[in-house]
């Protein structure tokens, strides 16, 4: 059994929700059917990706609610979906340009969209479907330490997630330089957790469960899953 020798913040709150969803998924690679709602989101990230890299592009309709936003990320020039990446030390990695991450990667962020203003670094998650404040909160938070060891000029990181279906933005997050280490020292804790990890026990939770692709009643291995009726 390989473990991962990277990860982002999509595997390690699978590990934090249920260790075992995350060893089906991220060890054993095991297949899952798709999701509507996640091949949507994709969908409607591509849009935007595609709206911001294609100046004569009009507001495509499922993207309407939130042109005002996607206008100024326009104006401003922003960068659009640009890899975050970290050795073990939380060194910097630069890519120098293509899809690859470069081997020695420790933490890899997607960010949907940033920029930089004056001394502020600006970044942007797309959502679509419900807001969750706590886990979109925790993600901007991560991709903000990225961004400013990405860019070391920057005094202050500025985070928001536009919720698409809304047309609103939310889960302000704003850290600056000063707090880095302490951030820095809660994320390993963290991801050191679940890189030790060699049981990867299940926790059954009724509502989680309900939409694992791994439960038992859905003919995936966890058995655990009956324990709360899926």
């Amino acid at each position: 059994m390989t473990k991962p020798t990277r990860w982002s913040y999509s595997s390690l709150s699978t590990y934090l929700d249920c260790p075992a969803q995350y060893r089906f998924s991220y060890i054993l690679n095991l297949p899952k059917p798709k999701s509507q709602y996640a091949e949507r989101g994709t969908r409607l990230h591509g849009l935007c990706e595609q709206y911001m890299n294609e100046p004569a592009m009009p507001i495509p309709y499922d993207l309407r609610k939130i042109g005002r936003i996607l206008d100024d990320l326009r104006n401003r020039e922003a960068k659009a979906e640009q890899m975050f990446l970290a050795d073990s030390e939380w060194r910097p990695i630069n890519v120098n340009g293509g899809e690859f991450t470069p081997s020695g990667t420790w933490v890899k962020a997607v960010v949907d969209v940033h920029y930089i203003d004056g001394p502020v670094l600006h970044l942007k998650d797309y959502k679509s479907g419900r807001e969750y404040p706590e886990s979109h909160r925790d993600q901007l938070e991560l991709y903000s330490i990225l961004g400013l060891l990405k860019y070391p000029d920057a005094k202050r990181a500025e985070s928001t997630a536009v919720y698409i279906d809304g047309g609103y933005e939310g889960c302000d997050g704003s850290i600056i330089r000063e707090m880095l280490p302490s951030l820095i020292t809660k994320w390993t804790s963290k991801a050191t957790e679940m890189e030790m990890d060699e049981l990867y026990e299940p926790k059954p939770m009724k509502q989680k469960c309900s939409w694992c692709a791994y439960a038992s009643g859905k003919g995936g291995p966890c058995a655990a899953s009956k324990a709360v009726g899926e």
